[in-house]
């Protein structure tokens, strides 16, 4: 089904599914099955993996010229996984740029591509990311935030801990991620009726509060960015095809999104928009106040349009900032903030705004939240899932030869003890943070 396409039969049957689902008066939906099941061996909960990286010029002239211009761009080596080997990989540094120059790490994070220079696909992924976990002194907020979203079913990069060697030299522990990409989305969609061949849209900040801007390209990509690609929403597939890469099925999307009229919008948009699959999003990211994505700062997000189904998705990314490492600007509450609303600044978002004035679709947003409270976001859940990754990762913290955070904060950020520092403790975030919410269900 061509991407832009959408069927006029499909409307009322969709509109009555979604809108059945989403009474107050029902069960929630069952939870989808996690496709990513299948990269436990790259992404695992029982062990730490070696990986290391190989550049012919080391590692030194590739930091010199992230540094001296900005430059990131990928050169040739190896990737070394436990004893799995792979050369004529891409490898590149990932960084913030200031006015064009590179900012100073004590060691970088970097994203390592196998398609780049035409490797093979190691475990049927285009690219992953090692990441310094510069912002977590815990080493994982991204990992327990990905484990929350998949656990209800919201499509999610994985990702776990490794420890990290650049032509020999220790640099310690980092998080590897997959890559939200093509392959991604053949894991998590399938390939029937090319449900994996859709335009998918990357948030790069400014420029993603989703409002209608104009219709044409322009209007929703700034170049003037010190991003090399641009920002705003950017197209990361199809890239190459005119029929496709013109924005016409993102321009229509938004159109329909702001400009529908109030009585026309529920219908009008749960024939595009997958709302069940955002509703749990949105469950998830307020619980664990996930501001760096479309809630706060409208940045790190995707949106996905599948051609096999015409339904558009949003997918979050970046994930560091989780569990009280990011704080909601407008909310006194040193957890996030409310339920309502649930989002942080003052940015228009017409998209997150008219879905929660729909009651059948505000309630259910609410149902998931307390599914939440009452599975996944317990204290007794999250204590087992953060003393589970402790065992598993503190003697590599404690002996990482550059660590970006002094051991004892590490031991801070994981323990039971309170803290007066930011980020605050894990497990004084989820009791804080369950209270807060539970006074407003």
């Amino acid at each position: 089904m061509n991407p832009r396409c959408r069927p006029a039969l499909l409307v009322a049957p969709m509109l009555t599914a979604v809108l059945l689902a989403c009474s107050s008066n029902e069960a929630a939906p069952v939870t989808p099955p996690d496709p990513s099941e299948t990269l436990d061996h790259v992404f695992p909960s029982d062990r730490v993996p070696a990986v290391e990286i190989e550049l012919a010029g080391g590692l030194a002239p590739l930091v010199k010229a992230y540094l001296a211009s900005g430059s990131m761009d990928y050169v040739q080596g190896s990737f070394l996984f436990d004893d799995e080997v792979q050369t004529n990989v891409g490898i590149r540094i990932k960084g913030s740029l200031k006015s064009g120059l590179g900012q100073v790490e004590d060691k970088f994070s970097f994203k390592v591509n196998f398609d780049f220079f035409e490797a093979p696909h190691f475990h049927e992924m285009d690219s992953v990311h090692l990441l310094n976990d510069k912002p977590d002194p815990s080493h994982m907020r991204e990992i327990l935030a990905s484990r929350m979203y998949r656990a209800m079913g919201v499509p999610c990069a994985r990702s776990a801990t490794v420890t990290l060697k650049a032509n020999g030299e220790d640099l310690g522990v980092y998080t590897l991620v997959q890559e939200i990409d093509k392959r991604f989305l053949k894991l998590w969609f399938g390939t029937e009726a090319g449900a994996d061949d859709g335009n998918l849209y990357k948030c790069v900040a400014p420029g993603c509060s989703l409002v209608y801007r104009g219709d044409q390209k322009k209007d929703y990509v700034i170049s003037s960015c010190d991003e090399p690609n641009g920002c705003g929403l950017v197209l990361k597939t199809n890239e190459d095809d005119p029929s496709l890469n013109d924005y016409s099925d993102l321009i229509e999307f938004l159109d329909l999104v702001n400009n529908t009229p109030d009585e026309a919008f529920p219908e009008a948009l749960a024939a595009v928009f997958d709302v069940d699959l955002y509703l749990r999003y949105l469950a998830v990211a307020v619980v664990i106040s996930d501001y760096e994505g479309y809630l706060g700062k409208l940045d790190s997000f995707f949106l996905y349009h599948r051609p096999d189904n015409d339904l558009w998705v949003l997918i979050p990314w970046d994930l560091n900032k989780t569990y009280g490492s990011s704080k909601c600007s407008t909310s006194e509450e040193h957890t996030g903030g409310p339920l309502f609303p649930p989002f942080c600044g003052e940015s228009e978002r017409p998209l997150g705004k008219r879905i929660m004035a729909v009651p059948a679709w505000r309630d259910k947003y609410l149902a998931y939240v307390q599914e939440l409270l009452d599975g996944q976001f317990t204290q007794e859940v999250q204590k087992g899932w953060i003393d589970e990754m402790d065992q598993l990762i503190r003697s590599y913290v404690e002996t990482d030869p550059i660590p970006m955070f002094p051991f004892d904060e590490y031991v801070s950020s994981v323990g039971d003890a309170g803290s007066d520092w930011d980020p605050m403790n894990l497990l004084e975030f989820v009791q804080d943070r369950r209270a807060y919410l539970e006074t407003q269900l």
